[in-house]
């Protein structure tokens, strides 16, 4: 080891020796910074890089199983026979639709769609872009 790597040790150690838990704080929250998600302790709640691959489906899961939910379907939407919860039958409809998750997410939809509805059968023909919307799915 050279000298100048043996003083640049000795400064380091003296930093941490100095203050060795803020030391070691600062350096997890550098790791947090570059990692993602995680909680460090007395530094609040967790914190996450936004954009990362994992966060996305993260958040894509959590809002189908929202949805699932709201819409009274199991969370694989029927589509595995092998689920233990529906046996594959657990579309829409399948169970009571959570009221409060319906109204979030359901009922804006719903409403929207009914707008459109009335706009077009009222003989509006301006083109609005949920008219076309509309349109495009009959």
């Amino acid at each position: 080891m050279s000298g100048n790597e043996l003083r640049d040790l000795e400064s380091l150690l003296t930093s941490v020796l100095a203050d060795p838990s803020g030391f070691g704080q600062r350096l997890v929250e550098q790791v947090v910074d570059r990692l993602g998600t995680v909680s460090v302790p007395g530094t609040g709640p967790p914190r996450t890089v936004p954009g990362t691959l994992a966060d996305e489906q993260e958040e894509a899961q959590d809002r189908q199983i929202l949805l699932a939910a709201a819409l009274g379907a199991c969370e694989c939407w029927g589509s595995d026979p092998e689920c233990r919860s529906c046996g594959g039958d657990g579309m829409s409809g399948w169970h009571v639709p959570d009221a409060q998750l319906y109204e979030e997410f359901v009922t804006p939809a719903i409403s929207r769609l009914a707008q459109a509805a009335r706009r077009h059968t009222a003989g509006t023909t301006e083109g609005t872009d949920d008219e076309h919307h509309l349109a495009g799915q009959q």
